[in-house]
């Protein structure tokens, strides 16, 4: 009995959600746009009445997926394009702050793979007692050269910024530094102020 009660409520609940019509494409964008500007004001200042961030998030990609389709390799990619036109549409004064939080998640991946592969060139070099020479480059910690045959980097990681650009890798390094690895950063040119070592 109880547990039929529960079902009862549950679907009463339901019912309105599942008997709105599709919301329409213009809406979601709409609507996605104030979601990213509530998400936005609430990393820069939570307010105490502020739903979770996790439930905001939960929305954008429910509403993300409706506008933009399951192509899940490039669906990150395809979103920043997205959110960016529906915020330059609905909120342009919200622009600068989202750029700013893609440049921040954009570094922060980028220092993160560059660690990585820090910690496989480590590796290789106590396995092998040398760094890859740069004509070697990062290739080979692809390959089965580790402990074991296994290799040092998995496929996962890759050897490219967040911007596409393949990181720089020389051995020997500059300076009497074993090795130089960096990230040419959105520019894509070396030796810029927004270079990523």
């Amino acid at each position: 009995m109880r547990r039929a009660l529960v079902l009862a409520a549950l679907l009463l609940l339901a019912a309105p959600a599942l008997a709105q019509p599709p919301t329409p494409a213009g809406d979601d964008e709409q609507r996605l746009a104030d979601l990213l500007v509530e998400l936005l004001g609430y990393r820069t200042r939570p307010p105490l009445t502020a739903r979770p961030a996790e439930d905001i998030l939960r929305e954008i990609r429910a509403a993300a997926q409706r506008l933009l389709g399951g192509d899940p390799e490039k669906l990150e990619q395809r979103f920043d394009a997205l959110a960016g036109a529906v915020l330059r549409t609905h909120h342009p004064d919200h622009v600068a702050a989202w750029e700013a939080q893609l440049r921040r998640r954009d570094v922060a991946r980028t220092r993160a793979y560059l660690h990585t592969i820090r910690q496989a060139l480590e590796q290789h070099m106590v396995d092998e007692a040398r760094y890859p020479t740069t004509e070697e480059g990062l290739e080979i910690l692809f390959g089965s050269g580790g402990r074991g045959g296994l290799p040092y980097l998995g496929r996962s990681v890759r050897t490219v910024d967040a911007w596409g650009h393949a990181f720089v890798y020389r051995a020997p390094g500059r300076g009497g530094a074993p090795y130089d690895l960096r990230s040419v950063g959105p520019d894509g040119a070396e030796g810029t102020a927004d270079d990523i070592e």
